[in-house]
């Protein structure tokens, strides 16, 4: 809708991985779009049209390592099968471990990420540790060592795809993995929406960075990281929040749960800037969610308590205690309403119930840091109190 009506995005390519179990779809990618260029790959559809390709079963007895292009290589080849001890017609992956080999030079020409960036970091440090002492016997206890830790920011190398825990894969999985050997020059970039489901990370989980509502994969390890720079710059400057802030505006389900996934990304994003030392700009995002993501149209939720939480490190009480005060409001009227129930009508109501108890048990902790003594007080109190009804 926002390509076709809106005129927005235009020179991005949007892959539905739901359509891409279609040869037809698959096809569709290959081709020049809006402003968009074709989808680099290396599959024709002679490959995976007509029912081939629909599944690719994953042989676990072979532990050997290959390259994705070798992996394809395999899949394509009709003896494949046979050799293995298949029945023909069967495709078959023989490995469960993919790496796709990076080109380092290609990467920085491609602008993601600077050669400084990149440059090996060793530092000479002592820490301490708990494993055997040389110095007493090989006794396993807590003592100082010299250690070379790696301070590289972004060390570029080979990303390994794990997949032992699959069976198979599906035609929208092989598409991935296509247009990632397809993209060596690293002149495409490929994202994840946030709303896709992990098994459809294939295991790239660690590779993926987060800069808005997608993780974009990247040739170095981020531990599911946040590129805080872009992620600012996009949640802050570039997003549009159209209506969500105007008071009286309907917010059905559907549209709730869309608001606070918003939510929960400004919470990561405010979360990393105040890990990384940047204050003023964690605490100017959690003022722009509040502002275009209000609990007067969309209702205070656990990511609220996270909001609570880290306005009150940040020095905020102010803005905690608001937050906390009505949290605590509407935890109090669901404990009158869990009183009110039948046990049968509160096994019905359990997930609400209990995600209202959660978030009691969470401002309680807190309050005793935004909150004065007796506020504190009286909100642990209440959520014990709420506890033991929840118990019963």
């Amino acid at each position: 809708y926002n390509q076709e009506v809106e005129g927005v995005g235009t020179d991005c390519r949007v892959a539905n991985l739901s359509y891409l179990q279609m040869g037809w779809y698959i096809d569709q990618m290959q081709n020049d779009a809006y402003d968009s260029k074709a989808i680099p790959m290396s599959m024709k559809s002679k490959d995976y049209s007509n029912g081939k390709l629909d599944v690719a079963y994953i042989d676990k007895r072979i532990d050997k390592e290959m390259t994705i292009d070798e992996g394809f290589k395999y899949l394509l080849d009709k003896r494949t099968a046979k050799q293995l001890g298949y029945r023909e017609g069967i495709d078959v992956l023989p490995t469960t471990k993919l790496v796709q080999h990076v080109d380092k030079d290609a990467v920085i020409a491609a602008g993601l990420v600077s050669a400084s960036d990149t440059a090996r970091v060793l530092k000479d440090t002592v820490m301490m540790v708990n494993e055997p002492n040389p110095n007493n016997g090989g006794k396993v206890e807590p003592h100082l060592k010299r250690v070379i830790m790696d301070m590289t920011e972004k060390r570029i190398e080979d990303i390994k795809i794990d997949l032992s825990k699959k069976s198979y894969l599906g035609k929208q999985d092989l598409f991935i993995l296509d247009i990632i050997r397809s993209n060596k020059d690293w002149k495409t970039p490929i994202y994840f929406a946030v709303t896709v489901g992990r098994d459809s990370y294939l295991g790239l989980d660690q590779y993926l960075e987060l800069e808005g509502m997608a993780y974009r994969l990247v040739p170095y390890k981020t531990q599911g990281g946040v590129n805080t720079e872009v992620m600012y710059d996009n949640m802050m400057n570039k997003f549009e929040w159209g209506n969500v802030s105007q008071p009286g505006i309907y917010m059905d389900e559907n549209n709730c749960r869309m608001a606070r996934t918003f939510r929960h990304m400004f919470v990561r994003l405010a979360s990393e800037l105040a890990e990384e030392g940047k204050k003023d700009k964690a605490i100017e995002v959690l003022d722009k969610c509040m502002k275009e993501i209000p609990t007067y149209n969309v209702p205070a939720d656990l990511t609220s308590c996270n909001i609570a939480h880290l306005y009150a490190g940040l020095g905020e009480k102010e803005k905690a205690e608001a937050i906390i005060d009505e949290i605590f409001e509407i935890c109090k009227q669901y404990r009158v309403w869990n009183k009110a129930l039948t046990k049968e009508q509160r096994k019905s109501a359990s997930e609400d119930i209990n995600e209202r108890f959660d978030m009691m048990r969470y401002v309680a902790a807190t309050a005793a840091k935004a909150c004065s003594k007796e506020k504190a007080e009286e909100i642990r109190k209440e959520a014990e109190d709420f506890y033991q009804e929840v118990e019963q």
